[in-house]
Order: structure tokens, then sequence, then C-alpha cells
């Protein structure tokens, strides 16, 4: 009884959260002027499975900044690690 109450509550705060994606999308194109992107289907899917792991949290750049000031990181794996959050490739020689 109690997991068929927390899946309908997962249910219904992923419906939300996939409602509220579109309502920012809408507003963010008509802030920017750009044409909201016309697709079938939902803007946002969202997998409910109460089985699955929560995300681990991802450290902040000031944590990263001192973990490679403490010598615990190299500033090769810092880079990376800056690199592959802002989504740019890693610069080859």
């Amino acid at each position: 009884m109690a997991a068929s109450q927390a899946y309908a509550l997962l249910q219904s705060q992923a419906i939300q959260k996939a409602s509220m994606f579109s309502s920012l999308l809408q507003h963010w194109c008509a802030i920017t002027g750009e044409l909201l992107p016309v697709q079938e289907g939902p803007a946002l899917l969202v997998e409910i499975s109460p089985l699955a792991p929560s995300p681990k949290p991802q450290p902040t750049v000031s944590e990263m900044l001192q973990l490679q000031e403490r010598g615990i990181i190299s500033e090769v794996a810092l880079r990376q690690w800056l690199g592959d959050l802002a989504g740019i490739a890693p610069a080859t020689a």
C-alpha cells in the first residue's frame, strides 16, 4: 500500500516537472524571441522509477578548486572536469 502511494506521488511530481518545463520553454522563447521548437510529443520525458538510485551530488567549482590547491587532484584533472562541465572537448596537441 505504501509503495503504491509513493509511486503515485512520484508520478504526480514527474507530471508537474514536465508541465513546468514546457511552460518555462514557452516563456524563454517569448522573452528571447527564439522560435518555439516544434516537436511531436512532450518537451521533456521523465522516467518514474521508485527503485532507481538518487543521483549523486556533483562537486561545486569551488570544491574542485580546493581539491586542486591541496594537491588531491592534478591541474589536468581539474581542467578536464571544468571542460566536461562546460561541454568543451579537450584540446589536442
